[in-house]
């Protein structure tokens, strides 16, 4: 089976990928993102994989593509299924993104080799300037469109968006109905399971001081 995880930033992409990964899936993870690899990867050979995942931002695409609904469009036809991402609740959906710009930029500064926008983060480690600092740089006006970008996509494919306040949610009953709607040839139980909201980045109990 061949799954295409379009999202935005956020979202819950990665965990999603990962989760299905761990079936038996060879995995694509942003393949047109040159900030995340040193190079776009422009060509895919479908036929070298039975089971494939590919994850990407709404927002990215081939540097010979100027649209990317346009592209998402003809690039899902290779796929069997399609699974748009987004969450419901601005707030926390802004919030998360404030932590990925910042942590980004502290990769960038520190010339870190990992990514610590995908490390355990408290919401006390965001402070007003840090919020002010990404608004000033222009993301949250980015992050507005990306939220567009994913609604005119969802229209286009005729796809419905699945929620990230869903699919991560307390009620893992709920969840499991989700992933089961999406028809996946693998064990809903299982990715169910991979996906529980205890191992979400963000850590909503106080942060312990040494």
């Amino acid at each position: 089976m061949k799954i295409l995880i379009i999202g935005t930033s956020r979202s819950g992409t990665t965990s999603l990928i990962n989760g299905i990964y761990n079936q038996n899936f060879y995995k694509i993870s942003e393949p047109f993102n040159d900030r995340f690899r040193k190079a776009q990867i422009n060509t895919i050979d479908f036929s070298l994989h039975t089971n494939l995942c590919i994850k990407s931002l709404v927002f990215q695409k081939p540097h010979n593509h100027t649209d990317a609904i346009s592209f998402y469009k003809n690039f899902s036809l290779n796929f069997d299924k399609t699974i748009l991402l987004d969450r419901s609740n601005t707030e926390e959906h802004w919030f998360s993104n404030i932590n990925l710009h910042y942590k980004n930029k502290l990769k960038e500064k520190l010339k870190l080799d990992s990514w610590p926008s995908h490390d355990k983060w408290y919401p006390s480690d965001i402070t007003k300037k840090i919020e002010d600092d990404v608004i000033s740089s222009g993301w949250y006006e980015f992050f507005k469109k990306e939220k567009a970008l994913i609604q005119s996509l969802s229209k286009t494919l005729q796809i419905d968006i699945s929620l990230y306040e869903t699919l991560y949610g307390d009620d893992r009953s709920i969840s499991l109905d989700m992933i089961e709607s999406w028809g996946l040839t693998l064990d809903c139980k299982k990715l169910n399971s991979y996906l529980n909201p205890k191992y979400k980045y963000l850590q909503k109990n106080p942060k312990k001081v040494i």
